[in-house]
């Protein structure tokens, strides 16, 4: 599959498995304000699975690649676990990693059928909980560990192309 050229965050569409995470309020509470960077508090709980998808595509086209994929992800639920994170110059991304094949299969999916950003990567999927200020990610996954917050079941919910523009199509992961 070819690649598309480098762009900003605006100029490309991104597909996600969404879900309604349990612990979200619990979670949401234990940051202060101050700690947050840009992005704050994910209030969309999802897993990408496909991020810098070419905005060329029609939701018609979309929604057929989307049909495509909840075949491979089905209903079954999947484990969030390994709260971590992972660093950058501008944040610490505090995560759930998810250990689950059918995510590396859906984006394998994804990758070789559409057209996107995306260079050779190892597919890392997570599901994102905050963006905190540079350094300060060790001491609220340390917290967040201490106060029960392990790993949680949660039901796939829908299959998300969220377009260049912002729009987002669902798709349930109920047939």
């Amino acid at each position: 599959m070819e690649f598309l050229a480098e762009a900003d965050a605006y100029s490309a569409g991104c597909m996600m498995l969404s879900f309604d995470l349990p612990n979200a309020k619990s979670i949401a509470k234990s940051f202060s304000p101050v700690d947050l960077s840009d992005g704050g508090v994910e209030t969309f709980p999802h897993v990408t699975l496909l991020y810098g998808i070419d905005k060329a595509y029609s939701i018609p086209e979309m929604v057929e690649c989307m049909v495509a994929c909840r075949d491979i992800v089905g209903t079954s639920s999947l484990v969030l676990d390994d709260l971590s994170l992972f660093s950058s110059e501008e944040h610490d991304v505090l995560k759930y990693s998810v250990h689950d094949k059918r995510m590396a299969d859906v984006n394998g999916y994804l990758v070789g059928s559409l057209r996107h950003q995306q260079q050779e990567h190892e597919y890392s999927p997570h599901c994102t909980l905050a963006y905190l200020k540079p350094g300060l990610g060790d001491k609220y996954v340390k917290r967040l560990k201490a106060g029960g917050f392990g790993s949680v079941s949660v039901e796939a919910k829908f299959l998300v192309y969220s377009g260049a523009d912002g729009q987002k199509t669902f798709l349930s992961t109920n047939r």
